[in-house]
């Protein structure tokens, strides 16, 4: 997995380019086929994703920032689905989860990934 810092404008017009999205904003949350424009300046956390990349926003320190991460050959991990709940936000979210070992050969989870979902 291959993770890349991006200044939030960038990660906006990256993230835009991808088909699904999930915003938690100051006004609502969404998550669905991304939209054609989001307000940054409504925006808490944003997760922009196909099956092998996401790209986030985040805010730190009150300041919005961006990183982009991709699945890359030779990735070890496991993918898991979770019924939605609420039709409103769909009815399936897939989470990829990418495993790495310590020094001691142990595995762990090094970070998770949206990779898909599947609407009404």
């Amino acid at each position: 997995m291959r993770q890349i810092e991006l200044q939030a404008d960038q990660a906006l017009a990256q993230g835009l380019q991808l088909p699904y999205a999930m915003i938690r904003s100051y006004s609502q949350v969404t998550m669905g086929n991304t939209p054609t424009a989001v307000d940054l300046t409504e925006v808490i956390e944003a997760r922009f994703f196909n099956a092998e990349t996401e790209v986030r926003l985040f805010r730190k320190d009150g300041k919005l920032c961006g990183a982009k991460l991709c699945g890359e050959c030779g990735d070890i991990g496991t993918e898991e689905s979770f019924r939605i709940e609420n039709p409103e936000f769909g009815s399936e979210l897939k989470v990829y989860r990418h495993l790495a070992s310590d020094e001691d050969g142990q595995t762990y989870v090094m970070t998770t990934r949206l990779c898909g979902w599947t609407g009404r």
